[in-house]
């Protein structure tokens, strides 16, 4: 194995639970290739954090106060397309993953999962790979989603957010063809009607 994969990927959790808050660096304590550098309480605090540290992923609960968890990803979402989101909730609703994708995140976990789980999309994540369970999200639109580039998933986040195809070229140094195509494709693989 190459010293470049053997790296640690930093990592900020988010949550403002303690008995998750110290769960979370439990596990990451024994993870190979995961290193815990900050925690924080709540959603304002957790941005400050994530601007300040630059980790290369975060755990980010859904529900915060003061920020809530889908704000602090779209707001950091703007900001870096070089880091992994990964959101959690103890709500199964079974919409909450379908909103972390559309805020810009990368993997959604619920905290039901077992912590491999949790694991396993951190490391996804790292690798700018998307990860949502089929079940929360319809056999069909969790398929597609799954297929999605990063690039797909900001045009996706934007268009989202209610930006224009031509503000959105603007913002990604692209053609507002380009922004049609991205969204045409991005229709498709989730199974919209284009």
């Amino acid at each position: 194995m190459s010293p470049a994969n053997q790296a640690f990927h930093s990592v900020v959790a988010v949550d403002d639970h303690p008995i998750v808050l110290e769960s979370i660096q439990a596990l990451l304590a024994g993870a190979p290739h995961l290193q815990l550098v900050a925690t924080a309480a709540d959603g304002a605090q957790g941005l400050q954090l994530i601007r300040s540290a630059r980790p290369k992923l975060a755990i980010v609960d859904i529900n915060l106060p003061s920020l809530d968890g889908l704000e602090l990803v779209r707001r950091v979402r703007a900001q870096r397309q070089d880091i992994g989101l990964v959101v959690t909730s103890a709500q199964t609703t079974g919409n909450e993953a379908r909103l972390a994708f559309l805020a810009g995140a990368n993997a959604y976990v619920p905290k039901s999962e077992a912590t491999s789980v949790l694991t396993a999309a951190l490391l996804l994540a790292a690798r700018g790979y998307l990860s949502f369970p089929l079940s929360a999200m319809g056999a069909s639109e969790g398929a597609g989603l799954a297929t999605l580039t990063q690039r797909e998933m900001r045009v996706n986040q934007l268009l989202a957010e209610g930006h224009r195809n031509t503000e959105i070229a603007r913002r990604l140094g692209i053609s507002p063809k380009t922004v049609s195509t991205f969204k045409h494709r991005i229709s498709k693989k989730v199974g919209l009607p284009a």
